[in-house]
């Protein structure tokens, strides 16, 4: 049985991915600090097709998104405690002209 290549691609499923650019546009990032955050391992999950042909899946965008919210969540928790320390310094603190 012979088929052709147009009804081959007809039943090939669609790859939900973005090139680099793409995901570069679509997050409004410079592809600079896309690389930035690769090489600190901050980057989407790649899929590597060949050694120029670099794709970012959708599903591995919304997960990077997620974890990115994840971290700045932490961090705003962890600045909590050391605002209110601060605040409480401050408190302390003498008035200025009291020499006691």
């Amino acid at each position: 049985m012979v088929t052709s290549a147009s009804s081959v691609n007809a039943r090939a499923p669609e790859l939900d991915a973005m090139s680099i650019p793409q995901f570069c546009h679509r997050y409004s990032i410079s592809e600079s600090f896309y690389r930035a955050l690769r090489r600190k391992g901050l980057a989407p999950r790649e899929l590597r097709l060949s050694r120029r042909r670099v794709l970012i899946t959708t599903r591995s965008a919304r997960e990077w998104e997620g974890s990115f919210e994840q971290r700045k969540a932490a961090a705003d928790a962890a600045e909590v405690p050391e605002a209110a320390q601060t605040a409480r310094k401050t408190d302390n603190a003498k008035p200025p002209g009291d020499d006691r």
